[in-house]
């Protein structure tokens, strides 16, 4: 008696379906994967445009322009808006100068106004 080993219709669509469910579950951790890096690259751009705006800000630091030039005591004073590719994010920046209390220096707040994703 001769007896054939193959698979069956049902094994096949059984497999096909068990393949099919762990590649589901793979591409939906790359959909996750890629939408924390987006946030990761938008906050990181955010930390980068601060800075930017401080390093200009130290460039202005000067006793003579000390109460007249951009580090003035002040709030909300406008830097501009920045839009940086691919994801076109746009950030909005804007400083704060504050006096500190008892010492001859200013406090700069920076703030980076940008869509969560």
């Amino acid at each position: 008696m001769i007896i054939k080993k193959s698979l069956t219709f049902m094994e096949i669509v059984v497999s096909a379906m068990i393949l099919a469910s762990a590649l589901a579950g793979l591409l939906a951790s790359f959909v996750a994967v890629r939408r924390a890096v987006l946030r990761t690259d938008t906050r990181l751009a955010a930390y980068n445009l601060a800075r930017q705006v401080l390093e200009d800000l130290y460039k202005d630091v000067d006793q003579a322009t000390w109460d007249s030039g951009p580090l003035r005591i002040a709030s909300n004073v406008p830097v501009g808006t920045v839009t940086i590719p691919p994801e076109n994010i746009a950030y909005d920046l804007t400083y704060d100068v504050s006096g500190v209390a008892g010492q001859d220096y200013r406090e700069v707040t920076v703030r980076v106004r940008y869509p969560e994703n």
